[in-house]
């Protein structure tokens, strides 16, 4: 249906858009048209950032875990203490 748009019925549109403004609310019109399109399209790509963020994907839990008091960072590997459980490391 918009392939049978031609040079005329643009002519036309323009004409008709050119009396209902008038020559001095035309640039306005226009730059309030393109800022319309500006923010419309940066809130699709917000939107669409929004959806391929993984930490809001509620079947993706993130996992969350406690450090024990004064500790800043997990350890890489599990400390090894004494046979009697006295809780003093070995090294």
């Amino acid at each position: 249906m918009l392939s049978r748009i031609g040079p005329t019925e643009l002519l036309l549109v323009a004409l008709v858009i050119f009396l209902l403004f008038g020559a001095k609310r035309l640039p306005e019109v226009a730059r309030s048209v393109g800022r319309s399109a500006r923010i419309l399209k940066s809130e699709a790509r917000a939107m669409r950032s929004d959806d391929q963020d993984p930490t809001d994907d509620p079947a993706q839990p993130v996992r969350q875990e406690a450090l024990p008091p004064g500790r800043t960072e997990f350890p890489s590997e599990p400390r090894k203490t004494r046979p009697g459980g006295d809780g003093h490391d070995l090294g």
